[in-house]
């Protein structure tokens, strides 16, 4: 009974890392694909923040 109930457990944990990391790479390949893009934003939003120097 209780091997049964860790083993679930194991599995759900499994299965959700599986689709975390399957996230975590779908983002990376976006970012790589549009870092150009990403990083112009970033700089624009930086330099909306801050105050020029």
């Amino acid at each position: 009974m209780f091997v049964k109930k860790v083993l679930l457990l194991c599995k759900i944990s499994y299965n959700k890392t599986k689709s975390i990391l399957k996230y975590t790479f779908q983002i990376l390949a976006f970012v790589k694909k549009n870092k150009l893009t990403f990083l112009s934003y970033a700089y624009k939003q930086e330099n909306y923040v801050l105050p020029p120097h």
